[in-house]
């Protein structure tokens, strides 16, 4: 994309994908509601008022669609966000097209909260999967043909939403199809937007102190620099995002779980897995990421060496947030969840802007895991709630991980001295093999 569209179009599809992950926000709070509200539903065997309240969630979410789409009209008008973010032409109609594709996306992703209520998470995230394997060589081949940056985002979002379609069709539960016809209340659709502000709250702050960043950096250096903040970015989500993933189940399974010791138990196994992928990729990213940054995009853009650990601390912080959000769902702490994750994502707007405008990309990336410190607060009210001391409760699954981390670190290490990309691409196999047999251990223990 770079060397056929150059930075400055890579910079718009940076931002347009941005914008995707973005507008995960429209949901006003409705999936996470929803998947709380249907565990105990599923648990107990209620399907047909499981499929109401996912109904309920489906019209709210329609509701807070139109009213954004209302407000990106609203903002085209005298090409204002042309002028804010210093797009070329036609940016705007690529970030609008890719905001209304972007909520049709979403609504297949709400409608599959049915299977991940019922612990089929794996299937939900197998279709996403299965949409990136389709949208990889759409994409490619927009590009081989000469296609625009509109055009290939409109092909990505496409694939993505193609699998859930069909794993939403092929999983609907049939003695309840006659429910999906059935109007609901609008009164019922907006009771569940207000309940579900808090954790609306919740994600609006995960967005803003990641990828409303790439806004801020356009606003503030074109989006060329947005392009290289967002490649970044990214990279520390393998650090935030995907390692964050395995606590998604806890958020439905501490629902309903109300026996101490089991709670406390699925609490561990997930931030254990939390900690296995995090880590890994935390030394990888800061020993190997100059090495491969330099041989992968050597005339992009040059990064300082202390970019790359200030971008795996951003990271890793950012899964310990996730974490403690998502387990505060579960625990019934939104409300003191939602405030937490409010006051950490403006403190990481603040510094972030301090940060770059001082200390480019590495300020930014220090600023905003300094901001990340806010996240103990919510992390104690979980260990009391929890009825577990503090540092045990979040520093003892080290203890199964530290051997593993110590022989990752010293292997990268070594490959990092050596300043070839191919000797650190070899040397990242060993860890990886550490990874799935810590993995297989994990999975067998109790």
């Amino acid at each position: 994309m770079i060397r056929l569209w150059g930075t400055e179009q890579y910079g718009l599809f940076a931002l347009s994908s941005s914008l995707f992950v973005s507008l995960a926000l429209l949901d006003g709070g409705v999936r996470s509601l929803t998947r709380v509200r249907l565990a105990p539903l599923l648990a107990e065997g209620k399907t047909d008022e499981a499929i109401k309240i996912l109904l309920q969630g489906l019209l709210a979410f329609a509701i807070v669609c139109c009213c954004a789409l209302l407000l990106a009209l609203g903002l085209c008008v005298n090409d204002f966000l042309s002028h804010v973010l210093h797009l070329p032409p036609g940016g705007q109609t690529v970030l609008l097209v890719s905001g209304i594709l972007t909520s049709l996306w979403m609504s297949s992703v709400l409608a599959l909260e049915l299977l991940a209520a019922e612990g089929r998470l794996s299937d939900v995230k197998a279709a996403n999967t299965q949409g990136i394997l389709l949208a990889l060589p759409a994409c490619s081949a927009c590009l081989f043909f000469g296609s625009t940056p509109l055009i290939t985002m409109v092909a990505m979002i496409l694939c993505l939403i193609v699998p859930n379609l069909f794993l939403l069709f092929r999983n609907l539960p049939k003695e309840s199809v006659h429910l999906w016809r059935k109007s609901v209340p609008f009164r019922d659709a907006l009771t569940t937007l207000v309940h579900g502000f808090p954790y609306y709250v919740t994600t609006i702050a995960l967005i803003g102190k990641t990828h409303g960043l790439t806004f801020l950096i356009s606003a503030i250096a074109g989006p060329a620099e947005a392009g290289v903040f967002y490649l970044l970015l990214r990279l520390s989500e393998t650090l935030s995002n995907v390692a964050s993933t395995s606590s998604e189940t806890s958020v439905a399974s501490l629902a309903f779980d109300t026996t101490p010791s089991q709670r406390i138990l699925l609490f561990r196994q997930s931030w254990t897995w939390v900690l296995l992928f995090s880590l890994h990729g935390a030394l990888a990213l800061t020993l190997i990421g100059p090495t491969l940054w330099n041989w992968w995009l050597p005339s992009f853009s040059f990064l300082p060496p202390i970019v790359w650990p200030a971008l795996a601390l951003f990271g890793w912080m950012g899964g310990w947030s996730q974490m403690t959000t998502n387990s505060s769902m579960g625990l019934g702490l939104i409300q003191s969840a939602a405030l937490v994750c409010l006051m950490e994502a403006v403190l990481t707007i603040v510094l972030a802007f301090v940060g770059f405008s001082h200390g480019g990309f590495a300020g930014l990336f220090l600023g905003g895991a300094i901001a990340g410190i806010v996240t103990g607060f919510q992390s104690v009210r979980i260990a009391n709630t929890l009825h577990e001391p503090f540092l045990c409760l979040w520093l003892h699954p080290l203890n199964k991980l530290v051997p593993g981390l110590l022989l990752s670190g010293l292997i990268l290490f070594g490959a990092s001295r050596i300043l070839n990309p191919w000797a650190c691409i070899v040397a990242l196999g060993i860890p990886a093999v550490l990874v799935l047999l810590q993995m297989k251990h994990l999975s067998k223990t109790p």
